[in-house]
């Protein structure tokens, strides 16, 4: 027979293949992956050509030795095989092997033969028993992709890491390892390093030396506590997770990521941004949500003339910079320590503002709280905002009616009794109300003829929906836990869509 590609996915049915199997000589590509199959025949040695063989989700516990006469073979897959706990020596003879998919199998170790696949590319261990990776691991000089996510019984990894030259990716992700190797800085080509959650207590120096390094996720180890001078070398860094490690400032050298476009600080107890911050010229995102410890912003930040989004939620802000970057779309500011005045009026590309727990936020003149944001709607320049969050009670001051362009606004656990319709902007396309346990009565929707979203949740003291009839451009109505509310106007002017 002539045949090349044999696919029998998920054939669940399929509980052994016969002898007779061999006999397909110009066979590239077996797919066997999700049938009941548990064991391969030895005559698998026949298919000369063989280039692809799949046996992902099958119950197979072991590869028969003759797999090693598979000399064209390029990919082997074998993933969720949780039966297999073992790799035959042979699998060294497949030197032609590009990628090997191992995860989720039962694999507890790699045979030092592994070493001889000298073209292979793609090394996926994720999830899998491995203890150890051999020495011998180094010699793999083509390796790009080396995926140990989920390994939890990885501690540690061969300094002969190091020889990977064309590594490209390394993806530690909730594995066990608690240390790498000072080698681990010869990786010149490495672009993507992945330590979320394990148990690393310390970076070596030799980190520094990952001069092509893009992206470097160190989130959740909470074990770290200080990041090294080194990492100030990491020129080509483009985004860095700092969520939740154990770090309590951050080092001066951050200023020296001229490429940083990310950075995420979720969590941190740090208390102060240093100023060097202000070098990042490249930076687009800067996320310090819930570091409840961060109580000031230097007034560097309003360097950071490519910043878009800046995330101060759940923070101890007391105040921010007179000037903040005009490239701002996106503003989130929640502190109860902030004081003073929020000047929000030249930030002419804002398309998203979030404000909530504002603090005292009254100035010399003693002004009420929040009259630093009144009248923000008669702000020209603010006048295209689409979207608008508050977690507050403010809504008569501040001039929402006036934001022209306005489509979307929230209220999530504010204060207000009473929401009133008309004093919201007549672009309204959505509305949603989340958590407002004071409020007791909505009213003013006759103004807002444009609504096509409402979403009114959590306000258990609510009583009555006004106007909700009136709504003929309406197309999602969505009302829960707002036990006090009995009965619903006419909603038969309501669109069907």
């Amino acid at each position: 027979m002539k045949l090349e590609v044999l696919n029998l996915d998920h054939c669940r049915g399929l509980k052994k293949l016969p002898d007779s199997l061999g006999n397909l000589i110009l066979l590239a590509e077996l797919n066997l992956s999700g049938t009941g199959i548990t064991k391969l025949p030895d005559t698998i040695e026949n298919f000369k050509k063989l280039a692809r063989l799949n046996l992902s989700w099958t119950g197979i516990t072991e590869l028969p030795q003759t797999i090693g006469q598979l000399l064209k073979l390029k990919v082997l897959k074998l993933y969720e095989c949780k039966e297999l706990k073992e790799l035959p020596d042979l699998l060294g003879n497949l030197t032609s092997l590009v990628e090997l998919n191992l995860w989720m199998t039962g694999i507890i170790e790699l045979p030092d033969t592994i070493g001889n696949l000298k073209k292979l590319v793609w090394l996926k261990i994720q999830q899998s028993g491995i203890t150890e990776l051999p020495q011998i691991i180094g010699r793999l000089v083509k390796l790009e992709v080396l995926n140990l996510y989920g390994c939890i019984k990885l501690k540690k990894l061969p300094e002969s890491l190091g020889k990977l030259r064309s590594l490209v990716e390394l993806d530690l992700t909730y594995s066990g390892i608690i240390e790498l190797p000072d080698s681990i800085g010869n990786l010149k080509k490495l672009a993507r390093l992945k330590i979320y959650y394990t148990g690393i207590t310390e970076l070596p120096q030799g980190i520094g030396g990952l001069v092509k390094l893009e992206v470097l996720n160190l989130g959740r180890c909470i074990g770290l506590k200080k990041l090294p001078d080194s990492m100030g070398n990491l020129r080509s860094l483009a985004e860095l997770n700092l969520s939740g490690i154990g770090i309590i400032e951050l080092p001066n050298i951050i200023g020296n990521l001229e490429k940083l476009r990310l950075i995420n600080m979720t969590g941190l107890e740090i208390k102060e941004l240093p100023s060097s911050i202000g070098m990042l010229k490249r930076l687009e995102v800067l996320n310090a949500w819930e570091c409840k410890s961060l109580a000031e912003i230097p007034s560097t930040i309003e360097g950071l003339t490519c910043l878009r989004v800046l995330n101060l939620e759940d923070t101890s802000v007391r105040g921010l910079p007179p000037k903040l970057p005009t490239s701002l779309t996106e503003l989130r500011v929640s502190s109860t320590s902030l004081q003073g005045v929020l000047k929000v009026s030249e930030l002419q590309n804002l398309v998203e503002l979030y404000l909530s727990d504002m603090g005292d936020c009254s100035n010399k003149s003693g002004e009420t709280p929040h009259s630093q944001l009144r009248g923000i709607g008669k702000q020209s320049r603010l006048a295209d905002l689409p979207r608008l969050s508050m977690e507050d009670d403010t809504v008569g001051n501040l001039g929402i009616a006036e934001l022209k362009s306005l489509i979307s606004i929230s209220f999530c656990y504010c204060k207000l009794r009473n929401l009133d319709g008309s004093r919201l902007a007549k672009s309204l396309c959505q509305l949603v109300i989340k958590s407002c346990s004071f409020l007791n009565t909505v009213s003013g929707l006759l103004h807002l003829q444009k609504l096509k979203k409402l979403v009114v949740s959590g306000a258990t003291e609510l009583v009555e929906i006004r106007e909700l009839g009136e709504l003929e451009s309406l197309e999602s109505l969505y009302i829960s836990d707002c036990d006090h509310l009995k009965r619903l106007e006419n909603l038969s002017k309501l669109k069907r869509h």
